[in-house]
């Protein structure tokens, strides 16, 4: 280990990141610092070209819900822990909830429940509309249900008119609410549930291929997004039905206030994809456009010789997705750096249609930040992710490339949907202990 003298305690930086310092004294080529300058405009190297067809929501530094205007990147936060997560990427999905700002809802006992929803009292339960507001940016309904029950009830809140959205077999579908506790307590409540039921044409019930248990606490209604994503298999399924329930114990008071927020139901590539930033809808479904990052400006990339490191964040890591990718506007000529469905890091280089080297950096975790290093030249490609030992290939020819892009493939498929950190690059392949000092 070698040792820089500080104020106590003393600080300790690995010998091999000491050396990925010398060997790079002359600095990277590319540098993307997304994290800490909130732009697409990088201390070295070209602009990224953007775009996106349509609003995106974003949380801030303060936690709070808000929306960006069309073709204008998102620089989010984790709104639980206030960190900066970077350049926010997501393919394009749709809120197939046609009202999840809660358009139409008036307060009173029983009140007006919002347009398309379905909120009923269960026998022996009032239901009280509260009223509707915003915390945190995020648009919610109050409603309170109280009562004494002597057996077991399930109280419903339904998201979308019986029996719901067109759907069918096959398809994956995410659904995710925000929720918490505002009065009241959950005191003689057995359970909570979010669900997705199928229905035929009828339509008569077929089965629940989403479900999620869950216990409300009275944190902050941006710490609490419940989601659930599940395949349906039933061959004559023709809607899906979108809701939350609780269901009572068998006897005794209850008297609980939910605050729900901004629901959301969105058709994924994958089961295991999770909610995408909220969409918001108040009357019809909407859907938020795909994100598009790149550059053909590559001067600042060696065509024989590269490093990169990049840091990220993915939110689902059960469906794949691309972090960076040169290639040459197809797919049979690239060098693409990607969490795979099994979520693993990694490193592959085809020319010509062929495989030259795939590299196996191992795995990561959703929703936790990353950082991978990785090199190549003809007859040496490397590998890794954490400060792991690295992983190498031998790539016998490398690719001649035009474009480099983040978050997608050159398709503008195999998106990311999660958040770019940082992006720096070097002309020249670095050794591995360097590499993998610099991915700690």
């Amino acid at each position: 280990m070698a040792l820089i003298a500080s104020s106590s305690p003393r600080a300790v930086i690995p010998a091999a990141i000491l050396a990925g310092f010398a060997a790079n004294a002359d600095g990277p080529s590319l540098d993307f610092q997304f994290a800490k300058d909130y732009s697409l405009t990088p201390r070295k190297g070209p602009t990224l070209t953007f775009t996106r067809a349509s609003s995106k929501t974003y949380f801030d530094a303060a936690g709070t819900l808000q929306t960006q205007t069309a073709n204008l990147p998102c620089f989010d936060y984790d709104p639980v822990t206030h960190q900066a997560l970077g350049l926010s990427i997501h393919e394009a999905r749709t809120n197939s909830i046609r009202n999840n700002t809660m358009v139409g809802a008036v307060a009173g006992t029983p009140g007006t429940n919002p347009t398309n929803w379905g909120i009923t009292a269960a026998t022996e339960v009032t239901k009280t509309i509260v009223g509707t507001g915003t915390e945190d940016g995020i648009t919610y309904i109050d409603v309170r249900f109280f009562g004494t029950v002597t057996a077991a009830r399930t109280q419903d809140t339904y998201f979308e008119a019986y029996p719901g959205v067109a759907a069918s077999n096959g398809q994956s579908w995410n659904l995710s609410t925000y929720i918490r506790i505002v009065a009241g307590s959950a005191a003689n409540i057995a359970s909570f549930l979010l669900a997705g039921t199928t229905y035929n044409s009828v339509p008569a019930f077929l089965s629940t291929p989403i479900g999620q248990n869950f216990t409300p606490t009275s944190a902050a209604l941006r710490s609490q997004q419940i989601t659930k994503s599940g395949t349906i298999a039933d061959a004559t399924a023709a809607t899906i039905f979108p809701f939350i329930r609780f269901t009572t114990a068998t006897s005794g008071a209850i008297d609980i206030t939910l605050r729900i927020g901004m629901p959301q139901l969105e058709l994924v590539p994958t089961a295991g994809s999770t909610a995408s930033p909220v969409i918001a809808t108040s009357g019809a479904a909407a859907t938020r456009a795909l994100e598009v990052d790149s550059t053909t400006d590559i001067t600042w990339l060696s065509q024989t010789a590269q490093s990169f490191v990049l840091q990220a964040r993915k939110s689902s890591v059960t469906s794949a997705g691309v972090i960076a990718q040169l290639d040459d506007g197809t797919e049979n000529n690239r060098i693409t750096l990607s969490v795979n469905a099994s979520s693993h890091v990694m490193l592959d280089i085809v020319v010509g249609g062929v495989s030259k080297a795939s590299i196996d950096g191992g795995a990561v975790t959703a929703n936790t930040t990353f950082k991978a290093a990785f090199s190549y030249t003809v007859g040496l490609a490397a590998l890794s992710v954490n400060g792991a030992a690295v992983v190498t290939g031998t790539p016998a020819a490398l690719p001649t490339v035009t474009t480099y892009r983040l978050g997608e493939n050159s398709a503008n498929a195999s998106v990311f949907n999660g958040w770019i950190t940082a992006d720096s690059s070097y002309q020249k392949a670095l050794s591995a202990s360097v590499l993998a000092g610099l991915s700690v």
